[in-house]
């Protein structure tokens, strides 16, 4: 995916579905009550089923034509030989979401670094592996006690598991969720410690 010694830029988009535009003549559809009156949207409404993927749909009809970069949902990472490259770079994908209403978050900008985190990934010169942040979560994780705390273990061991060899190892830790339907589960000694740490 990312080069191995090259300067990496990240990008994070934010507010993602103000930046598309309901066309007026379907506003009055998105009408909804309140206390004050009557509103709509102008804008793609949050927590419609379909606003992900038009969104998501619309970004990518924009940055498609961007090379040298990944992109996963609204994050995206970009690479470049050098900080002159990287500069050129990150002014025109600037340039592109701003002249496409999309909005990014300066909090999450990083400009030609040569470490970076990029969904839960550290990328650097050499290697990736995953981000210390989400290791040490795991490592701190409190002990389950319910399926929905399982799955939310899951979610973190997800995260990492391209980094790492661990089919044989989530098989015992998935006995609980398989055997168990009622919310709750044992969580024995032998799930107390992942291999993988």
């Amino acid at each position: 995916m990312v080069p191995p010694n090259t300067r990496k830029t990240n990008f994070d988009a934010c507010n993602g579905y103000h930046s598309i535009a309901l066309d007026p003549k379907d506003r009055h559809i998105t009408t909804f009550i309140t206390p004050w009156g009557c509103c709509r949207y102008c804008a793609c409404p949050q927590g419609y089923i379909a606003s992900g993927d038009v969104y998501i749909r619309c970004f990518e009809e924009v940055v498609s034509n961007i090379d040298k970069k990944t992109k996963v949902i609204d994050d995206t990472i970009m690479w470049s030989p050098s900080i002159e490259d990287s500069f050129l770079q990150a002014a025109k994908w600037l340039d592109l979401c701003g002249r496409n209403n999309i909005i990014l978050n300066p909090s999450k900008f990083s400009f030609a670094k040569e470490i970076v985190n990029f969904t839960g990934i550290e990328f650097t010169s050499t290697t990736v592996r995953p981000c210390p942040q989400v290791l040490e979560a795991i490592k701190g994780f409190l002990k389950p006690g319910t399926i929905t705390d399982v799955k939310s273990w899951f979610g973190l061991i997800n995260q990492v598991s391209t980094c790492f060899r661990v089919s044989r190892e989530n098989a015992t830790f998935s006995r609980p969720i398989e055997t168990h339907s009622s919310g709750l589960i044992t969580w024995t000694t032998s799930l107390k410690k992942p291999k993988l740490l």
